[in-house]
């Protein structure tokens, strides 16, 4: 019975940690994200983060037209950040995940 419960306490544990990352760990964070990335639960965990994390530039953008040439001309507006694209409301945005 004990090792059942540690096993579901580990469990827990593990499920936890992959909603939040290191706190000021870029490359981390953008671990997390990659993972969530296109799933329900994307915008909630960038927003999470991005609260969590104050020394992170984070940015969205409602993407009107094609989303492959909007995120050629974000690369370059932000070449070192992460970029992720996902859906809201039917809207495609891309999400910025930086240094400031």
């Amino acid at each position: 019975m004990k090792s059942v419960l540690v096993s579901a306490i580990l469990l827990l544990s593990v499920a936890a940690q992959a909603n939040h990352c290191k706190t000021g760990d870029l490359k981390d964070c953008g671990k997390v994200l990659k993972a969530k990335e296109g799933s329900e639960e994307f915008n909630s965990t960038y927003d999470s983060i991005c609260s969590e994390n104050k020394t992170f530039k984070c940015l969205k953008r409602t993407v009107r037209g094609d989303v492959k040439e909007e995120l050629k001309y974000m690369k370059e507006e932000f070449p070192k950040a992460q970029l992720f694209t996902t859906k809201e409301s039917g809207e495609d945005k891309v999400f910025v995940l930086d240094k400031k």
